[in-house]
């Protein structure tokens, strides 16, 4: 199954005989690639992986857990992915095509919405830190840095509700891999379980040490419910997904 923009370009440069000529380039013949920047859009996402570990290991508070948490939960939709494509379209498993079919899309939209999030809390957390350096002289000046301290700290716990809400996305279609998929590839779907938790959980706590921050009191307690019953739903699948495919092991070895 066709699922990344990648593919579904070069099957198009190739239904359409676009080399015909000469070589198509799509960076720089499709218009919205050739006007795109992805690496001063996303500057921490296009990093290699050892140059993001590198980035993570300095010594310098972004990116910091919530970009971590961003990175692993889209590992963990990946992750379903790739089981999902080892079960899809052979004769083996194919009375459950239809079911690959469904999940699949979902598991991968997850794991390309998480990966924008990457940088995107690293940018929450600089727009706060930046807030608290601006002057306060004047009353005009206190007025105007309360005003960036509230928008920066809001920001700090949406986008980490936000990684939540989309790592959690991807549950169900999980859980139909986990109990259709590729028997070999139970393994996988062991990581990816965990590592899709992992990412939830560590947004999780990004909601919770800066929740302090947000004064009133009602926004305050509707983003904890959001977040507590988020992390809730995390949980349950995680241990739902595990009896899964612990059982699915139990019975691969007594047939």
């Amino acid at each position: 199954m066709i699922l990344d923009e990648s593919s579904k370009v070069n099957l198009a440069r190739h239904q359409l005989g676009l080399d015909f000529l000469k070589p198509f380039n799509p960076d720089e013949r499709v218009i919205e690639y050739a006007i795109r920047n992805d690496v001063v859009n996303f500057p921490i996402s296009t990093l290699s992986v050892k140059s993001f570990v590198d980035e993570v290991a300095k010594r310098s508070e972004a990116p910091g857990g919530g970009s971590v948490s961003a990175a692993v939960a889209a590992m963990g939709a990946a992750l379903g992915c790739m089981v999902g494509q080892l079960s899809y379209g052979k004769k083996k498993w194919e009375n459950i095509d239809h079911v690959i079919r469904k999940a699949l899309p979902i598991v991968y939209n997850a794991a390309t919405d998480l990966v924008p999030l990457i940088d995107r809390d690293t940018e929450a957390f600089n727009c706060f830190f930046k807030a608290l350096k601006m002057p306060d002289s004047t009353q005009e000046e206190k007025d105007k840095k309360r005003s960036a301290k509230r928008e920066g700290i809001m920001l700090s716990v949406t986008c980490p509700l936000t990684t939540m809400a989309t790592g959690n996305s991807a549950w169900d279609a999980l859980m139909e891999l986990a109990i259709h998929g590729n028997i070999n590839c139970v393994s996988d779907i062991q990581v990816g379980a965990k590592c899709l938790h992992t990412g939830v959980w560590g947004a999780y706590q990004n909601v919770k040490i800066n929740l302090p921050e947000v004064k009133d009191e009602d926004t305050r307690k509707k983003l904890r419910q959001e977040a507590e019953e988020a992390l809730g739903r995390a949980d349950e699948c995680l241990e739902k997904i595990l009896q899964i495919v612990q059982q699915r092991q139990i019975q691969a070895v007594s047939s």
